[in-house]
């Protein structure tokens, strides 16, 4: 559940906190012939439109500028919470609602139920048979650099990541419940929780262990359930791979890329080279004498793994000829010869 951004619809729409209902609706008209999709072709103008629309639909209604006035631009969100605790106080005082959850479920699945970043995820059966939603963690995603030694041969890794976590004062719902004294009675007030601000989570960092498997590449996920959002039920954190770049091989894929640098005579001539894979093993190869630059040598399923019943990658060799450093004056001689042999 994140921070709702606060969005001042009295300045989007460029009035005054006290501008009437003709003032509202005259600053309107005038932004919207500006800003309509069909008018302005600035692809930022669309979200501006839509801004704008959102504001005057609040403030042109006198109850709902009355909320948001007194509550901001997530009013309605506070305004249901409100309701809620009301009811969950009107419940609790007729001898059910937390005591035995009762009837109490039936105002939470009413209030919550379906909402994108509220109680969702798995039912029980509370105390009396009836159905109770506790709540799931939303899953967070972070990305994770590997090399792709670590790709290849899979591992270990400590990260250290934040992520919300319930807020343990209010339960997630941004609210607590103050008792006032109000003449002669007690009353309990829904107030903005003094822990996590109303944002119902806060921000906890954590170790992590992290096991990296056998296989992964570019754009792969890594899940590690139960390490998203703390709540009733967690949520699940995702790492999202990105390879570090190598000095040797290129990844596409599963396939690997690397050059194959020779000396100009075992191109001419054939020869039998090693290449060292990725993980370090020793690969025997074959070079046809004739051999040209930019030839490419494909040794299948010597790229990166697969994980569980897929293909490993396959790895691709690309000719590089070299010539021999320094040239010294028998070298020199034989590349003589071998110009006069080529201009006979």
């Amino acid at each position: 559940m994140a921070t709702p951004e606060y969005k001042d619809y009295y300045q989007i729409l460029g009035v005054s906190r006290t501008a009437s209902e003709k003032e509202i609706k005259s600053a309107y008209r005038r932004l919207a012939r500006l800003y309509h999709p069909d008018v302005n072709k600035d692809p930022k103008a669309t979200d501006r439109f839509k801004l704008i629309n959102e504001a005057y639909e609040v403030l042109s209604d006198p109850k709902k500028r009355s909320k948001y006035d007194q509550l901001g631009s997530d009013w309605e969100r506070i305004a249901r919470e409100q309701e809620f605790a009301r009811q969950y106080q009107s419940q609790a005082g007729r001898g059910t609602g937390a005591a035995g959850f009762g009837d109490f479920s039936d105002f939470f699945n009413t209030f919550f139920a379906g909402e994108a970043g509220g109680f969702s995820g798995f039912d029980f059966e509370g105390p009396r048979g009836r159905t109770v939603t506790r709540e799931r963690g939303e899953d967070i995603e972070h990305p994770i650099e590997i090399t792709l030694e670590e790709a290849a041969r899979g591992g270990e890794r400590t990260i250290q990541t934040e992520v919300p976590e319930t807020c343990p004062t209010c339960g997630g719902s941004g609210f607590t419940g103050e008792r006032r004294t109000v003449g002669n009675r007690t009353v309990m007030e829904s107030v903005t929780c003094p822990t996590c601000g109303g944002a119902g989570v806060r921000a906890t960092r954590r170790q992590i262990l992290v096991k990296i498997p056998a296989g992964v590449i570019e754009g792969s996920r890594i899940r590690v359930k139960g390490e998203g959002q703390r709540a009733a039920q967690h949520g699940d954190l995702y790492l999202r791979v990105q390879l570090q770049p190598h000095s040797r091989f290129a990844a596409k894929g599963r396939d690997l890329y690397t050059p194959l640098p020779v000396l100009d005579d075992q191109a001419a001539l054939g020869d039998e080279v090693t290449i060292q894979s990725l993980t370090g093993a020793q690969l025997q190869l074959r070079i046809p004498a004739g051999s040209q630059a930019g030839k490419v040598f494909r040794l299948k399923g010597k790229g990166l793994p697969a994980l569980k019943d897929g293909v490993a990658g396959d790895l691709y060799a690309t000719l590089e000829i070299r010539l021999p450093e320094p040239i010294t004056p028998d070298l020199r001689e034989l590349y003589q010869g071998i110009r006069k042999a080529r201009s006979s």
